[in-house]
């Protein structure tokens, strides 16, 4: 998935499950642009690669989702198999805070709030999602505050069983399926 300076959303690829956005499965073997319909005609400031689902970010903080979402992992509050094309995440569903950074894991999606407040949802085994279980989640979900000390998040990284987030006061956080050392906690 690329994004332009002008805010176009353009994939390319294996068309799996809808997870290029264009309204079907078809592989693209150059960049298609997302058609600016499929966003409400909102611009993408920017937009992260799951193995089988895209999120974009709009610059008003609306979150749109496409592709497999067998896991919970699009947000819609189902575990619907597909999305072929971009469809927004009910926005009350982050508690009317706007979302400023957005990433896509294997099987889960991040999103966090200008007020520095983390909100995962998708796929939670190894307890990737950071809330303390193995459970799934079809709708963001926040992940209190304690989990970072107190402080504000300010970027998350996803892996394909893991995610990593960023605090304000420069911390780094770990969660998720630490093989192979991924996690960074010396075990």
């Amino acid at each position: 998935a690329v994004l332009t300076e002008g805010g176009g959303v353009y994939t390319f690829g294996d068309g799996f499950e809808g997870r290029l956005g264009h309204g079907d499965k078809k592989t693209q073997l150059a960049p298609r642009r997302v058609l600016a319909a499929g966003f409400n005609d909102e611009r993408i400031v920017m937009v992260a690669a799951g193995d089988a689902h895209t999120v974009a970010l709009s610059e008003t903080g609306c979150v749109f989702t496409w592709g497999r979402g067998f896991n919970g992992q699009l947000g819609h509050g189902d575990f619907s198999r597909e999305q072929l094309a971009p469809r927004q995440v009910e926005p009350g569903l982050f508690e009317s805070k706007k979302v400023v950074f957005v990433a896509a894991g294997g099987a889960h999606t991040v999103a966090v709030t200008a007020g520095g407040q983390l909100y995962t949802w998708g796929a939670g085994g190894y307890g990737r999602l950071g809330h303390g279980d193995s459970d799934c989640r079809v709708v963001p979900t926040l992940v209190g505050a304690q989990a970072f000390g107190g402080s504000a998040v300010v970027m998350a990284a996803c892996g394909r069983g893991h995610t990593l987030v960023v605090s304000q006061d420069g911390g780094l956080w770990a969660c998720g399926r630490g093989r192979d050392g991924r996690l960074g906690l010396n075990d």
